[in-house]
């Protein structure tokens, strides 16, 4: 269990990463062909986003930088990137951008500082496999 929202935030990150990562077709039929399965469909596929947002509005602090917009810009670039690295079939190589996901979503809420601490603190090796 993590002891802070920032390492909650690490730990989310990892895990979401991870787990695209470990089911290539899922993510992309959840980030490439979410259009063509339906809309029944699309509300499934993208509550893995949709709960680790709730990390920001519901646990998170308040943002420190663009307060109105942060959860929209966090959760865009977040979904632009894996969706970039999973149309381009790089989605096992998603665990790589932990440490950069991470510190997307940290600094607008703690800063920057103190979210390169946190980082720098959970930071484990990667498996030789991504």
């Amino acid at each position: 269990m993590a002891r802070s929202w920032p390492q909650a935030v690490y730990r989310a990150v990892t895990a979401l990463t991870g787990y695209f990562a470990a089911h290539e077709a899922l993510s992309h039929i959840a980030f490439i062909d979410i259009f063509e399965v339906g809309p029944g469909m699309v509300g499934r596929m993208t509550r893995s986003i949709e709960d680790f947002t709730k990390l920001l509005d519901e646990l998170g602090p308040d943002a420190r930088r663009g307060p109105l917009v942060a959860r929209e810009a966090v959760t865009g670039a977040i979904w632009g990137i894996v969706s970039s690295y999973t149309a381009n079939d790089r989605v096992r190589r998603l665990p790589r951008l932990v440490d950069q996901l991470a510190f997307i979503v940290l600094a607008p809420y703690v800063g920057a500082k103190p979210a390169i601490e946190t980082i720098e603190a959970e930071r484990k090796p990667l498996p030789n496999d991504y």
